[in-house]
């Protein structure tokens, strides 16, 4: 049985380098460029989901980093799927990713834990920067303004 775990660990930890390698080597130097916030229909929603739960601590029940459990339970809300993990990389795999950022797009940035430490869901961008809202910031969900050079990727949801 711990043999059949290691190997499962194994298999899923090189599967998970593989998406991050692959990744990196399509975001490195991406240039973002910034553009008007006002298209709200095309956000499905989900920052007026995710506007619901401002200031709550960790609502989704599940143990570990909840950043991305948020950011699927706002999905999920809002009749779309979640995203296909619970980590913040899964969901450069969810969507298109994009260089002009628009309210509703998801948005992967880099922390100290790495490139892919945290997702959110943009609010607003703004030049040189992205207000945003997320699980687990602080250990609530809150709005922030971002720098967009500790942003991994903007990903459209599709």
């Amino acid at each position: 049985m711990k043999r059949a775990l290691l190997a499962i660990t194994l298999l899923y930890t090189f599967s998970i380098e593989e998406v991050q390698a692959k990744n990196n080597s399509a975001l490195v130097n991406q240039e973002y460029t910034v553009t008007d916030a006002s298209n709200t229909k095309e956000d499905y929603g989900l920052v007026t989901e995710a506007y619901k739960w401002l200031g709550s601590r960790k609502f989704t029940g599940l143990p570990g980093p909840w950043c991305a459990d948020s950011v699927s339970y706002w999905l999920r809300e809002v009749g779309k799927p979640p995203l296909p993990g619970r980590m913040a990389y899964d969901a450069i795999r969810y969507g298109r990713v994009v260089t002009s950022p628009k309210r509703g797009d998801l948005v992967v940035m880099a922390t100290r834990r790495g490139r892919y430490g945290h997702v959110g869901v943009v609010v607003e961008p703004r030049d040189g920067e992205v207000l945003i809202i997320s699980g687990n910031w602080m250990n609530r969900v809150m709005e922030s303004v971002i720098s967009i050079r500790s942003v991994t990727a903007f990903v459209r949801p599709t």
